[in-house]
């Protein structure tokens, strides 16, 4: 397998792991795959600039807060599986973006 074949081939399953909504482990197990090459080439492509690829849609989604009263003192609370982030007034978007983004990567 020519290694244009070989990046072609972990794109794909890179991008069906991450739409899978399944963590690493569990989707490595139902497809075969040992943890460590998932691993692997997940970083190997992200510095080639996976990121230009269609697996992810990189934006923000606005959320409408009604009938709740605003109090800058208790944070925005984000879970995901077992995963918890605390988004307090004041957050840098890019910083919570760039945390989401390696949160996809390795949940």
């Amino acid at each position: 397998m020519t290694r244009e074949l070989k990046r072609e081939l972990w794109q794909e399953r890179i991008c069906d792991y991450r739409n899978s909504g399944l963590n690493a482990q569990t989707w490595c197990l139902q497809n075969k795959i040992t943890l460590s090459s998932l691993h692997y080439w997940i970083n190997k492509l992200n510095k080639q600039s996976l990121e230009s690829d269609s697996c992810f849609i990189h934006e923000f989604v606005p959320i409408t807060q009604v009938g709740i009263p605003l109090n800058p003192s208790v944070p925005l609370v984000i879970r995901y599986q077992n995963l918890s982030i605390d988004v307090f007034e004041g957050f840098h978007p890019d910083t919570l973006r760039n945390v989401l983004e390696i949160l996809a990567i390795y949940a």
